[in-house]
């Protein structure tokens, strides 16, 4: 999961927040399949 200040104009630390606020509920980080 990366973040994109810029783009979403928000402060670095804004979307830092976003990210784990935001995005990391609806994609939660883990693993997706054991080999």
């Amino acid at each position: 999961v990366s973040n994109c200040p810029t783009n979403w104009g928000m402060s670095p630390l804004e979307s830092l927040d976003h990210v784990h606020n935001v995005i990391l509920k609806e994609f939660p980080l883990g693993e997706f399949r054991a080999k």
